[in-house]
C-alpha cells in the first residue's frame, strides 16, 4: 500500500495515543527526570478533585487513547482510498465495521 495522499497523518494520532497511553501506563504515576529521590508523582494529582473523579477522569483518558487509535485506523484507510490502494467499497465495508464494535 502506498497511501500518501493526506502524507500519513494518520499515523500521529496513533503516535498522540502512545505518548498519552505512555503517561497513564501505570493510572498516572511517573518519576520525574529530574528528580534525585526518585519521588513518585501522579499526573492526576489535585487538591480539588475527589478519588471519584480522578477515577472517571482516568477512565476518559483510556478511552480518549482507544478512540484516537480507532480514529488513525479510520484515517488511514481513507487515506488508501484516496491514493487509489483501496476502493470506496472498502472503505465503506470498513467504516462498517467500526459500527458493529461499539
Amino acid at each position: 500500500m502506498s497511501g500518501g495522499h493526506y502524507e500519513y497523518k494518520y499515523a500521529q494520532l496513533s503516535m498522540l495515543a502512545d505518548d498519552i497511553e505512555v503517561d497513564f501506563l501505570e493510572d498516572g504515576d511517573y518519576i520525574p527526570e529530574y528528580s534525585e529521590d526518585k519521588e513518585v508523582l501522579n499526573h492526576l494529582d489535585d487538591i480539588d478533585l475527589t478519588e471519584v473523579q480522578k477515577d472517571e477522569l482516568l477512565y476518559e483518558i483510556k478511552k480518549i487513547i482507544k478512540e484516537l487509535r480507532i480514529l488513525s485506523e479510520k484515517t488511514r484507510d481513507l487515506e488508501w482510498m484516496m491514493s487509489g490502494d483501496i476502493s470506496p467499497k472498502t472503505l465503506y465495508d470498513r467504516l462498517q465495521k467500526y459500527k458493529s464494535k461499539k
